[in-house]
């Protein structure tokens, strides 16, 4: 499991989430527009696959094929490599008198 500000990066392995299979495009695909500073989360990766899920937290599935890496870019956290694998991209959420989802 890793983290880059508001998006997670979850092994899909024990979650019986099928696997991604839309092939990322060249420019990359943002996963999350930040709600304050304008930045974005963008995820790039040649020969990688990628679906928008679109629900409360679960922002999509990713899948990088063995020998290759998917890269999770972001203006202000910098950059976090992702290994071989299938991983359920999501949101945070966090608790502040209320549940409400982390707006980076």
């Amino acid at each position: 499991m890793a983290a880059q500000g508001d998006v997670t990066i979850v092994s899909t392995k024990h979650l019986r989430l099928k696997e991604a299979t839309t092939p990322l495009p060249r420019e990359g695909v943002v996963v999350m527009q930040a709600e304050r500073g304008g930045h974005t989360h963008t995820l790039h990766g040649e020969g990688c696959l990628y679906d928008t899920i679109e629900t409360d937290l679960h922002i999509g599935t990713l899948t990088v094929p063995e020998g290759r890496e998917a890269l999770l870019t972001h203006q202000e956290h910098g950059a976090l490599l992702i290994g071989p694998g299938s991983y359920r991209i999501g949101g945070q959420r966090e608790y502040a008198g209320e549940w409400r989802r982390v707006a980076d």
